[in-house]
């Protein structure tokens, strides 16, 4: 089966209100996700370095084609200034954070999941679960085949 990295638009940043976990200067976990918009393309799934969010309705289509590897976790969402000149009075869809289960580099040789993280932090998706993402908005969403 084939495996894909995605860099999905980053519309916004982590909010004062998440909770961060860190080791030697770098952010380990974010126990809790405060995500910030600053501006939003539409797309259901978004990421802001360590994190990464899908709309409800992706998180339930993902449940409903018994994609493995992730799991998920409420937010909190907060706009910015900039979010509202960009945007003006957009809706935004309530979204949860998508976490993965498992390391792509140390199940490599024995790959039986559909998310996985890389050592990048980035995620990475099976041929199945790229399937399901397509049927929603992902436009911004840079796919590229995992080597």
């Amino acid at each position: 089966m084939n495996y894909y990295i995605l860099n999905p638009e980053v519309a916004g940043e982590l909010g004062d209100g998440s909770d961060l976990v860190y080791e030697g200067g770098k952010i380990k976990e974010v126990s809790f996700l405060e995500y910030n918009f600053m501006g939003w393309q539409g797309d259901e799934l978004l990421s802001t370095h360590p994190c990464f969010i899908v709309t409800e309705s992706l998180q339930n289509d993902i449940i409903l084609n018994n994609l493995t590897g992730v799991k998920f976790k409420e937010i909190s969402m907060t706009f910015s200034d900039e979010f509202y000149d960009m945007c003006g009075d957009v809706k935004i869809p309530q979204f949860v954070q998508i976490i993965c289960n498992a390391s792509y580099e140390d199940n490599a040789g024995d790959l039986q999941y559909d998310f996985y993280y890389n050592k990048y932090k980035e995620i990475i998706v099976s041929e199945r679960a790229l399937s399901v993402l397509r049927q929603h908005k992902i436009d911004m969403c840079i796919i590229e085949n995992c080597i």
